[in-house]
This record gives structure tokens, sequence and C-alpha cells, in this order.
């Protein structure tokens, strides 16, 4: 992990603790992106937002890269770049899968993704993605904060945490991007999966979300 990203983390614990301590700030939760256009002139949101940006062109610029070095163009068409860029939010902003969110933040989260692809390419995109980026920044630590809102105020108790004090991923995809994460590229990964197709394993029985997204991730069946 590189020293900028570990700055970035540490931003994102720190915005979302001064979000949580807002009085009123979490409390209707149907006037969302309300909030958000309130955060976005926050001077702890605008800095994270710069550093983000940052990091996310690190980021694209290497998949660019892995691209070229497996032979391709190092293009990015939308759907690349929307999942990179949904990959990054969730592992990155959130702390785990858009499905975990309240209705409201999945989908303005999910509408402010598709605006930032589309506008990626456009001609005034230069002046267009700090703005929708900033949106999409404080949107998801909103997001973050309510999540831990809620479970600071149930009686269920935290979600199980690795040891790095993340959730565990609970989709194919998450386990997939902390594989990444882990150093093993696309190529590797489906060598792996490849692998365990060829010994025709059963079907294994489980109801443990983090293990049958691992499984799903890996190829291995369930049942």
């Amino acid at each position: 992990m590189k020293v900028n990203e570990v700055l970035t983390e540490a931003g994102v614990a720190d915005t979302v603790k001064a979000i949580m301590s807002q009085p009123g700030i979490l409390a209707d939760p149907a006037n969302f992106m309300q909030t958000v256009n309130k955060l976005r002139t926050n001077r702890d949101v605008g800095r994270l937002t710069l550093s983000m940006i940052k990091v996310w062109n690190n980021v694209t610029t290497q998949e660019r890269n892995r691209r070229q070095g497996m032979g391709g163009d190092g293009t990015l068409d939308d759907k690349s770049y929307r999942d990179l860029l949904i990959g990054f939010i969730e592992r990155n902003l959130i702390g785990g899968d858009l499905s975990t969110l309240s209705p409201e933040a999945s989908q303005a989260i999910g509408t402010i993704i598709n605006q930032v692809t589309d506008k990626r390419m456009d001609a005034n995109a230069a002046r267009l993605f700090p703005e929708l980026f900033g949106q999409l920044i404080g949107a998801s630590l909103l997001a973050r904060a309510q999540k831990g809102d809620a479970q600071n105020t149930t009686n269920t108790g935290s979600p199980s945490r690795t040891s790095s004090g993340t959730p565990p991923p609970r989709t194919a995809r998450g386990v997939a991007d902390r594989l990444r994460a882990a150093g093993l590229n696309n190529t590797e990964i489906g060598k792996i999966r490849s692998a365990i197709a060829e010994l025709g394993i059963d079907p294994i029985r489980t109801s443990d979300a983090t293990a049958i997204a691992l499984f799903q991730a890996l190829g291995i069946p369930t049942s």
C-alpha cells in the first residue's frame, strides 16, 4: 500500500467521524442528496476529494498499463471504467458493497457513478469531473456515516471484521477486489479458477455469505 493511500484512508475515517459529530446530519436519510450538497462545502470533504482524485487517477493509470502489458491498447470502455470505479468507492470509501446501503444512498451513488462515467470524455471534462467526483465522495462518506450510525444504534452488534479492520467482502466482486489488492491480477485469478474447474469439486454446502462470495470468485461450486 502506498503512502498516499494510507493517508487517504486516515482522511476518510477522520472525515466520517466529523460528519457523524454534526448534530442532525444523519437524522433524515430521505433527503440524502440535499445533505450531500451541504457536505460539498465542507473543508475536510474538499481536501479529501482532492486526495481521492489523485489516488483514482493512479488506479486508472495502473489499470491501463496492466491492459497494455497484456497486449491490449490500454483503453477503458464505459463498463470497465464503471466497474473499476464501483470497486474503488466500495473499498476505499463505503467499506462494503453498495447493496449494504440504504436504498436512497445506493441509488444516489449509482446515479453519480453513471454521470462520472458518462462525462469523463465530455469536452468540458476537466471542469465537470472534479465537481462530480466531489459529489461522489460526499455521497459515499455520508452513506458510510449513516451505515455506521445504524450499526451503533441497533442491538445486533457490529459486523465481523478482518484483521485489517474492514468488513469482510460479501460478493464475488468484493472478494475479487480483495484478491487483486493482495497482489493477484486477473490473469492469475483466471488460472486459479481454471485449475479449480479441472478438479471437478462437488458443490460445497454453506450459508456463510463471505464463504459463498469467496467460492464464487474462485469458481468453486456451492449449494
